[in-house]
């Protein structure tokens, strides 16, 4: 989400196809003054869109990634992104397993400006010291992360991948697919 405040007092709100969360009503920059214009995406508001809620998928994400953890110590967790979001997942998986995040040093450079001190604490520059990477969205794909892993080494002996899109999201099981 955006929020302009322009010279003439006037404010605008621009959301991407956001996950829309009852929590964001409390924020405070949203309710300092009133909104003059919102810019909105709805692609998501087809019925045919019928997704659990953020908290949920977060939750599960954690769950997922603490059961294969403990099946395999030196589980590498792969979570795809874009420019910019897909945060919450990536940090559930490390904060489940209580380690360090690698990036690119472009993703990497967007994460420092969000200036989100959880997020910073944890990011490092080294691959093989996190085991949780953020990579591109397109490259969560099996032949690929069998080669990722081989150019770590001998650092981690399994991948966990995250595709954290809608478009994974089976609706008439209820389940997230995941590579």
């Amino acid at each position: 989400m955006f929020l302009f405040r322009w010279p003439t007092g006037r404010c605008a709100l621009h959301v991407g196809d956001f996950r829309a969360d009852p929590e964001m009503e409390l924020l405070p920059e949203l309710n300092f003054r009133p909104i003059d214009t919102i810019y909105l995406d709805t692609t998501y508001c087809d019925k045919d869109y019928n997704f659990p809620p953020q908290k949920e998928v977060v939750a599960y994400v954690g769950r997922l990634v603490r059961k294969y953890a403990d099946l395999y110590p030196s589980l590498l967790v792969v979570c795809g992104s874009y420019t910019i979001g897909k945060e919450k997942v990536f940090m559930a998986a490390a904060q489940e397993l209580d380690c360090q995040v690698w990036a690119p040093t472009e993703k990497r450079s967007i994460l420092n400006c969000i200036q989100d001190p959880i997020i910073t604490e944890r990011l490092v520059t080294d691959p093989r010291l996190a085991r949780v990477h953020v990579v591109n969205m397109a490259d969560v794909k099996p032949g690929n992360l069998k080669k990722y892993l081989q150019t770590l080494g001998s650092s981690f002996s399994h991948v966990l991948a995250l595709n954290p899109t809608g478009w994974e999201f089976d609706q008439r099981t209820g389940i997230l697919s995941i590579l």
